[in-house]
This record gives C-alpha cells, sequence and structure tokens, in this order.
C-alpha cells in the first residue's frame, strides 16, 4: 500500500521503530471482530467526529468501558454511562481515564455494567416511532 501519514504501512512502521510489537497488534481489515471485544477490556476511541459509530455500539454490546474524545453530537454517547469522555486531542486526561476504569476490578465492573446497559436502552429505542411523532407533529 501507500506510504502515506497515516496509512497501513506507516502506522506498521512506528510499530515496528518503536519496538511496540507486544503491545499494538496491527490486524488490517477484519470481518469477524467479535475475538476482540471478547478479549479487549477497553475501547479507547480517539476520533475527532463520528456520525453513527459501530465500534461504540458493538464496545458497548460487550459491556467495554470506552474513553473517547467529546463527541457531544453523538446520541450513544448523550448518557455517558460507561463512557469517559475528554477533551479532544487531551491525551493525558484520556491516560488518566483510563487508570480510573482501572483503578479497582468494583470500579472497572461498575464501568463496564453501565456500558452494556446503555447498549440495551439504545438498542430499544423506537426510532420508528419517534420520526412518525416529528412527521405528524409537523403536518
Amino acid at each position: 500500500g501507500e506510504y502515506t501519514k497515516g496509512s497501513a504501512a506507516c502506522v506498521q512502521n512506528y510499530i515496528r521503530e518503536n519496538n511496540l510489537e507486544n503491545f499494538i497488534h496491527w490486524e488490517g481489515s477484519v470481518l469477524d471482530v467479535s475475538t476482540y471485544y471478547k478479549n479487549a477490556d477497553l475501547l479507547l476511541v480517539t476520533s475527532e467526529a463520528e456520525s453513527f459509530s459501530m465500534v461504540i455500539s458493538e464496545a458497548m454490546a460487550y459491556g467495554l468501558p470506552i474513553v473517547c474524545y467529546e463527541l457531544p453530537y453523538l446520541e450513544l454517547l448523550k448518557n455517558n454511562s460507561g463512557v469517559l469522555s475528554v477533551n479532544q486531542h487531551d491525551v493525558t486526561s484520556a491516560i488518566n481515564a483510563i487508570l480510573r476504569i482501572f483503578e479497582s476490578k468494583e470500579v472497572y465492573e461498575n464501568y463496564s455494567k453501565a456500558s452494556r446497559e446503555s447498549f440495551v436502552r439504545f438498542s430499544q429505542f423506537d426510532i420508528e416511532g419517534a420520526w412518525k411523532k416529528i412527521i405528524e407533529e409537523d403536518m
């Protein structure tokens, strides 16, 4: 592939040059991501913008606590349950949020449970009914 900033080749080279092979595993495109969620303890999202994040909803379905940059317009994060949001590009606060989640087994389990409950609440939302109500009110 093309070697540009952020490309797969660039990322793989960065991992190799910084001896991070034991900490970062670059998989590329994967169709079945369930194994990764089952083996993960947390999701770190460093996106500056998202419209609907399948990654966040999947992580919540697996009960993963989430640390992300502020995405105030993202409906999935409206109640922030199981999620710690930090200011955009604030890496230090993101690290501190991760440490807070792993402070103890009890704290971790509370975030995990809250994340799963957020997913359940969101998945039960009647979007068709909400749109119908909006359309009927405008008529």
